[in-house]
C-alpha cells in the first residue's frame, strides 16, 4: 500500500504486480488505508484472472 498527498487530503493506493513481467494486474484508490481496500484490490485480480 501506498499513501500519496493531494492538496492536504491524503490517498491510498493498494496494488497487485506481476512479479515476472511487472504488470499491475489490479489496484484501488481509497481515502482510508483498511481493510476493505486490499479486499477489494484482491477481487478485482480475481475476476481478471477469468
Amino acid at each position: 500500500m501506498t499513501e500519496i498527498q493531494i492538496k492536504n487530503e491524503k490517498f491510498y493506493i493498494s496494488a497487485i504486480i506481476d512479479l515476472f513481467n511487472r504488470e499491475v494486474i489490479a489496484f484501488e484508490i481509497s481515502s482510508s488505508p483498511n481493510q476493505e481496500l486490499i479486499k477489494a484490490t484482491v477481487e478485482v485480480a480475481r475476476k481478471k484472472d477469468n
